[in-house]
C-alpha cells in the first residue's frame, strides 16, 4: 500500500540506503518470478483452488502490518521476501487465464512485460527530471483514484453490466496512468527523503510495478478480444 507523505524534504538518502532499496526491489521481482514458476509447476493445483483466497488475505495482512515487521531485524527480510513469493503464486492463475483463453495469450504476456518495462523506465526518468513535488501535487488525487479503482473492481464482480470492452479499456488505461504516476512519485521521494525505512520504500515501489503490470496485461487482453 502506498503511504503518501505531506511533502518532500531536502534531506536525500545516502547512497547505501538507495542501493539497499533498489536491491530489495530487484530481489522482490526475482522472487515473484520464482513464485510464478513454482505455482505453474509443483503448486498448480494449490494456486487454482480455494486456497487463492487465503493467499490473497495473507498478502493484504502483510501490507497492512508492514510498518510493524519492517522494523524488526530478521522478520523484515523474511516477511518482505514472503510477500513477492505470495504475489507470484497469486499471479500464476492470471497468467494461465491469458495463456489458455487467448490464441495469442503468450504474446500478450510477453508484450505486457516489455511494455511494463518501458513504463517503469519512463517513470524513473520523469521522477528524476521533474522538480515539482509529485506527492504534494498529485498525492490526494492518486489515493482517490486508487480507492475508486478498488471500489469499481468490486462492483464489477457483482454487476455484469459494468463489464464490457469499453469499460474495461477505460479502467485498465486509468490503472496504467495511475500506477505510472504512483511509481514516479515513489521513486522521487525515495531519492529526496531521509530517514525512511528501505523495506517500506521497496515494498511501495514493488507494489507500483506489480499493479502496473497487471493493468498493462488487462489492457492488452481487452485489445486482443475477438
Amino acid at each position: 500500500m502506498n503511504t503518501p507523505l505531506s511533502r518532500v524534504t531536502s534531506r536525500p538518502l545516502t547512497g547505501n540506503a538507495l542501493a539497499k532499496t533498489y536491491t530489495l526491489v530487484l530481489v522482490a521481482l526475482l522472487v515473484t518470478l520464482f513464485g510464478v514458476g513454482l505455482g505453474a509447476t509443483i503448486l498448480l493445483p494449490f494456486v487454482t483452488g480455494p486456497a487463492m483466497l487465503v493467499l490473497f488475505i495473507a498478502e493484504i495482512a502483510l501490507i497492512f502490518t508492514s510498518q510493524l515487521w519492517s522494523r524488526i531485524p530478521g522478520w523484515n527480510i523474511t516477511l518482505f521476501l514472503l510477500f513477492p513469493f505470495l504475489s507470484g503464486l497469486t499471479l500464476t492463475p492470471i497468467l494461465f487465464f491469458y495463456a489458455s483463453t487467448y490464441v495469442n495469450g503468450m504474446s500478450i504476456i510477453v508484450n505486457a512485460l516489455i511494455a511494463c518495462s518501458f513504463l517503469v523506465a519512463s517513470s524513473a526518468v520523469i521522477s528524476g527530471m521533474v522538480r515539482t513535488d509529485l506527492w504534494g501535487t498529485f498525492g490526494l488525487f492518486l489515493m482517490q483514484g486508487l480507492i475508486g479503482l478498488i471500489l469499481f473492481s468490486l462492483l464489477q464482480m457483482f454487476f455484469p453490466s459494468l463489464r464490457g470492452t469499453v469499460i474495461d479499456t477505460v479502467v485498465s488505461a486509468t490503472g496504467i496512468v495511475l500506477f505510472s504516476v504512483f511509481l514516479a512519485a515513489d521513486l522521487q521521494r525515495i531519492r529526496r527523503m531521509g530517514g525512511m525505512d528501505p523495506f517500506q520504500m521497496a515494498l511501495s515501489v514493488y507494489l507500483d510495478i506489480f499493479n502496473l503490470f497487471l493493468y498493462v496485461l488487462r489492457f492488452m487482453g481487452v485489445m486482443s478480444r475477438d
